[in-house]
């Protein structure tokens, strides 16, 4: 084998390791995640659909929706969703992709993933999943963000 092959061989192999790498990680011999993920909210896996009667009339089909759903003894609600709707203004373009309010929730179902609190906080995907939840008094600063990387990746949801 000559210089040149032994240069060709080499290229090869500096290409083909980390997509073999990435195929073996992510195959049934591997049970591999990563340590941690670069989101705020909690991932919700699998996504569980939303019943339709819990689904905003006023947010429009195809549309991603951050909600705050509460029950009627929620103290501060009125803050938070002010504060929902600054999150969805300052998301720039993609504002138009997101709809952002509160709905009060009389019984929550037991199908659905919840914590012992007043109030409840997730971000749903324009085909009606629970996607990401996020924990009382998450930083809406997380919040933005994730919705920002989700909205900038995401074609679910945009017009064109």
């Amino acid at each position: 084998m000559n210089k040149g092959q032994r240069t060709l061989l080499a290229v090869a192999a500096l290409f083909f390791a980390p997509v073999l790498a990435a195929i073996f990680l992510n195959s049934q011999w591997s049970d591999w995640s990563p340590s941690s993920t670069r989101n705020y909210g909690k991932l919700l896996e699998p996504a569980v659909q939303l019943p339709a009667d819990l689904r905003p009339e006023d947010a429009a089909a195809g549309q991603w929706a951050l909600i705050h759903f509460y029950r009627e003894d929620c103290g501060g609600c009125t803050e938070l969703k002010e504060s929902l709707g600054r999150v969805r203004e300052s998301l720039g373009r993609h504002q138009e992709r997101l709809y952002a309010g509160a709905q009060e929730v009389a019984n929550w179902p037991d199908s659905l993933p919840t914590l012992d609190e007043a109030h409840w906080l997730y971000v749903v995907d324009p085909n009606g999943f629970l996607v990401l939840h996020y924990e009382q008094g998450a930083d809406l600063s997380g919040i933005r963000k994730d919705l920002d990387r989700l909205l900038k990746y995401s074609k679910v949801g945009e017009d064109a």
